[in-house]
């Protein structure tokens, strides 16, 4: 066991997504996006030690608490947040629901804003980063259609596939320029 901690798991909240720390060899660190009864947060987590906060007041909803974390260098965290169920929300400059966001100051207890990136993001958003290309997308469900986005530093470039099916998309691998992405519903991974 390298953790242990209490997470609410109603709806589709609980433990969402992990990351190791940039330095994980040296400092043993793990950065978890997870569900409280109160908010969706990031936590880091230190060997037999309480889990820390970094980031809290991700709104929790009854469903859309999905999200992801990926550190996209050793002093910048990203963060995609679900729209908790409030698709307005993700357009609302005030909440933190349906954004990436930029982590920089990873202390605990830190009260430095997160940098948005982008919103008006869907439910269940997932970041596939292509260490060979070092393209970034993120696959999410729109009110209108299931969506697969290219990011660049400074939000969305640009919207590389839809679905107006809506399929489910549930989470994605990049690699090499290829994207897989799967799909729930349709109980289907696609490549593109």
């Amino acid at each position: 066991d390298v953790a242990s901690f209490e997470v609410d798991a109603s709806g589709d909240g609980g433990l969402l997504d992990f990351a190791f720390s940039p330095d994980f060899a040296q400092d043993q660190l793990l950065y978890a996006y997870i569900t409280t009864p109160t908010d969706n947060r990031v936590v880091r987590l230190a060997p037999n030690d309480v889990p820390k906060p970094i980031l809290v007041g991700i709104p929790k909803g009854p469903v859309g608490n999905m999200g992801t974390i990926y550190f996209k260098s050793p002093t910048e965290l990203l963060v995609a947040t679900g729209d908790a169920g409030d698709p307005q929300s993700a357009s609302d400059p005030a909440s933190l629901a349906g954004k990436i966001l930029s982590v920089t100051d990873l202390a605990s207890g830190s009260t430095t804003p997160p940098r948005v990136l982008t919103s008006g993001l869907g439910s269940n958003p997932a970041l596939c980063p292509d260490v060979a290309t070092g393209a970034l997308s993120l696959t999410d469900r729109a009110p209108a259609e299931d969506r697969l986005q290219l990011i660049s530093a400074t939000g969305v470039a640009r919207t590389l596939w839809t679905w107006p099916d809506k399929p489910e998309t549930a989470g994605c691998a990049a690699v090499n320029g290829m994207i897989m992405v799967s799909q729930t519903r349709t109980q289907r991974l696609q490549a593109l």
